[in-house]
């Protein structure tokens, strides 16, 4: 995966997303953090692996996306600040399909509610 750092931008470029996330300088922790079920990986075979602890502060980013599959395709733009997420009913009940990006980049999305940056020393 390709990818340019310009100052505090980072932007990853692949052949069906284009995402970069700006560091704001604020940090913090994540409230969703001790809730989460921890990241799937495709390659090199299906993996899902546990969350991992993140004892080091996060630096909070501005983000923006976009599926590059379509000209209007789903994209995102976080707004400056991390928003809250509340409970509403459901909307939209997808059809099943294949866990792709393809599929991923049919469901509408207009914003980011927040994102930050964890660096991980491996």
């Amino acid at each position: 995966m390709s990818f340019e750092q310009a100052g505090k931008t980072t932007r990853f470029i692949t052949d069906f997303l284009d995402i970069s996330f700006t560091g704001v300088g604020g940090e913090g922790g994540c409230p969703a953090e001790k809730d989460n079920a921890g990241c799937f990986f495709m390659r090199p075979a299906e993996e899902l692996r546990p969350p991992e602890p993140v004892t080091v502060k996060k630096e909070f980013c501005d983000c923006t996306f976009r599926w590059r599959f379509t000209p209007g395709g789903a994209h995102g733009v976080s707004p400056g600040e991390t928003l809250p997420a509340y409970p509403s009913p459901q909307q939209t009940l997808y059809p099943k399909a294949p866990f792709t990006a393809q599929s991923a980049a049919q469901i509408p999305c207009q914003q980011v509610l927040g994102s930050y940056v964890v660096r991980f020393e491996r």
